[in-house]
């Protein structure tokens, strides 16, 4: 005798089912009403049910799982599966995987000719292959699908191992097209003359700080010596410091570009800073900037307010290019290339955007090799237009970051007619 209907409270999209529950403890009075029994979710009955809605989903996915399987052998068997042979690959076989998920998805989509569902699995796999991270957006272009089919394909795509790569080589491709993007901006004869170091090269690499190193945090840009004084103390867990300015030599404040920091991984308690002067694309590198950089480290240093033996710093001047007398002071024989100043408890250091732009690719090399991917000007721009529109505006109207030619094409849809 059934003793009470509830909701099953769980998504299962395409199956028609009813599940019974068979438990002794329901017979006894202290299980309540069992028609309430979801508004109290404590108690022996309320534990039940979460267990047998846990179970239901687990035979739903595995049920899911079994249809998949089903479908993508009937489609071998008719020819027009996209694939042939045995994964060749950790990523094809993910590739193969986000397929089966998304083509079983949407199969209530396809279109009835078997010539046209076989085109359809081709542009489904063009996709997979050149655009994975659109999986999503074409789906629901091409197929048309209802929120509940959105919601749900995303459920899979998430469950899928091709997700994570999606991930990592999303940010990787990110990456690359921002060096790209850099390489135009500092380097572009038009481009280095037009690009202001404040308002726009700052900002843009305010939010891009991996360039610098990859272990490095943003805690201070464009801001006083004092703020760095601050940020340095709360790092340490440190009181807040005293009102007192951090002057330099001069009396002077100074504004701080950048100030990044990193926590030693092996060495508990230890903390290295980095503070970064970045100068315009069109400005050569010269003593008098040099002078600048170091002024900021000798107020930092002569600050007792900045002094623990468990910190270090290095500063970085960054411009274009140097001056032969820069060059000659900052390539001494006793030490390495670049470094001006090597004291135990900081550095100051010359540095060109060639090099850092080179050490950047050089972290990245293994993983565009693998994704066989090399940056272009389109997709450099794209992504300098995408992910900093509001800095570099001014520079889209004038020409300065080129934007691709929109080209007339037809629509997805035309790609699967028959």
């Amino acid at each position: 005798m059934s003793l009470a209907q509830l909701k099953p409270e769980i998504q299962a999209p395409g199956f028609h089912f009813t599940a019974y529950l068979s438990w002794s403890g329901f017979e006894d009075d202290s299980a309540g009403d069992l028609a309430f029994a979801d508004w109290t979710p404590e108690g022996p009955a309320a534990e039940v049910l979460s267990k047998a809605r846990e179970r239901m989903r687990e035979h739903f996915r595995s049920r899911a799982d079994e249809r998949r399987r089903e479908l993508v052998d009937s489609w071998r068997a008719d020819g027009f599966y996209p694939y042939t042979g045995e994964p060749a690959n950790d990523q094809e076989r993910a590739e193969r995987e986000t397929f089966d998920a998304v083509a079983t998805a949407v199969v209530r989509h396809l279109p009835a000719s078997k010539r046209a569902q076989k085109v359809s699995f081709a542009l489904l796999r063009s996709v997979l292959t050149h655009e994975p991270g659109e999986v999503l957006r074409i789906a629901e272009e091409l197929f048309a699908l209802s929120k509940q089919e959105q919601t749900e394909l995303s459920r899979l795509l998430d469950r899928t191992p091709l997700s994570a790569l999606i991930k990592a080589s999303t940010a990787t491709t990110g990456r690359l097209d921002f060096l790209s993007a850099l390489e135009h901006l500092v380097f572009d004869p038009v481009a280095k003359g037009r690009v202001r170091e404040r308002t726009e090269l700052h900002r843009i690499l305010e939010n891009e700080c991996w360039i610098f190193g990859e272990e490095y945090g943003l805690h201070v840009s464009d801001r006083s010596l004092n703020e760095v004084l601050r940020q340095h103390c709360r790092l340490l867990d440190r009181d807040a410091p005293a009102p007192d300015p951090v002057l330099r030599e001069d009396g002077s404040r100074g504004i701080v570009d950048l100030m990044l920091s990193r926590a030693a991984r092996q060495r508990k308690g230890e903390r290295h800073h980095l503070v970064v002067e970045l100068k315009r694309s069109s400005v050569v590198l010269g003593m008098a900037e040099l002078s600048q950089i170091t002024s900021y480290a000798q107020a930092v240093m002569n600050d007792d307010r900045f002094r623990d033996p468990k910190v270090t710093w290095d500063f970085w001047l960054v411009g274009n290019a140097m001056d032969e007398g820069l060059r000659q002071f900052a390539h001494q024989p006793d030490r390495m290339p670049g470094c001006a100043v090597n004291q135990p408890t900081h550095r100051i250091w010359v540095r060109t955007w060639g090099e850092i732009i080179e050490d950047a690719q050089e972290r990245l090399r293994f993983y565009s090799e693998q994704l066989e991917y090399q940056s272009s000007t389109e997709h450099a721009m794209d992504y300098l237009i995408r992910e900093h529109a509001d800095t570099v505006v001014d520079l889209v109207s004038d020409g300065t970051v080129p934007v691709a030619r929109s080209e007339s094409s037809g629509s997805l849809g035309s790609a699967i007619a028959p």
